[in-house]
């Protein structure tokens, strides 16, 4: 009997851990009254953030080109390692509903922004919970972070609407871009066309895009004077595509190599494929970021 005892004591103690450890929690949240969610969006970006008092900010983001991210934004997340747990809270006058587990990962110093069930959340807040964040670091009490949903309606309008009026990538994604033809074709699949449709949205968006590079390639199948015919029309034909589509003739920069430069020099019909290309390569204006 006294061991028994003794063992269902220390399984008590264990199933009290957690408790005391939320109990030990150091809460973060703005006052209902001072509580304000900011809203900034642009074609490259849409943001809406909340400053929490003592800690710092929590950002939602939607990035041209990337899924929605929350990036939390403290000194004391410096080399951050644990775990981030985000939960749906009802406010605490509203005694009909539970929390809503919405997930969990981990942290490692990095910090980079959460992409997870960012989404689900946010749909939580626009139904009225409050949103939690929850870090623990091991051996640590954890910080607690609430978001309550004072002012979330009307701003979460304006992000949504900013999100449909993205370009569909950003300047990192686009900044090296390649199309590939078949054996001596020189015009624009509806693939390719696609392809350089989002690139002539984001250059006519960023005047900090200075220059476009375009490179006509071949393989080294044919004679030198017929590839570096066919090199010279393939990046023609995509240089006269930014025209059409009202890029400035200043910004592009033209060149054709024939089969001088080939990425490899494989004999496969795959290895060949590689070879004949445009390359696209946007330059922006030094010292600038993306906007």
């Amino acid at each position: 009997m006294p061991f028994k005892r003794s063992f269902l004591l220390l399984l008590f103690s264990f199933a009290l851990f957690p408790l005391q450890r939320m109990a030990d929690a150091e809460l973060f949240r703005a006052e209902l009254d001072q509580s304000e969610w900011l809203f900034s969006g642009s074609p490259f970006l849409c943001e809406l953030s909340h400053v929490v008092p003592r800690f710092g900010k929590v950002h939602f983001l939607a990035e041209a080109g990337e899924p929605l991210r929350l990036a939390v934004e403290s000194a004391w997340m410096n080399d951050f390692t644990g775990s981030l747990t985000l939960t749906a809270l009802p406010p605490p006058w509203d005694k009909t509903r539970k929390p809503v587990p919405i997930g969990s990962i981990l942290l490692r110093k990095e910090n980079r922004p959460v992409e997870k069930n960012v989404l689900q959340l946010m749909e939580r807040m626009q139904e009225g919970y409050w949103a939690e964040v929850n870090l623990q670091r091991p051996e640590h009490a954890p910080w607690v972070i609430q978001l309550t949903g004072v002012g979330f309606g009307t701003t979460y309008r304006l992000f949504n609407q900013c999100r449909t009026a993205l370009l569909p990538a950003n300047f990192d994604q686009l900044r090296q871009s390649t199309l590939n033809y078949a054996s001596g074709k020189t015009q624009l699949t509806e693939q390719q066309r696609d392809e350089l449709e989002s690139i002539v949205r984001y250059v006519l968006a960023d005047p900090k895009v200075a220059r476009i590079e375009i490179d006509g390639h071949t393989d080294r199948t044919g004679r030198p004077l017929t590839n570096r015919d066919v090199s010279e029309r393939r990046a023609n034909r995509v240089r006269d595509y930014f025209l059409e589509r009202g890029v400035s003739k200043k910004r592009l920069a033209v060149r054709y190599h024939g089969s001088r430069y080939p990425l490899n020099s494989g004999k496969t019909n795959d290895m060949k494929a590689k070879n004949r290309r445009v390359d696209i390569r946007l330059v922006r204006l030094q010292n600038s970021r993306q906007p």
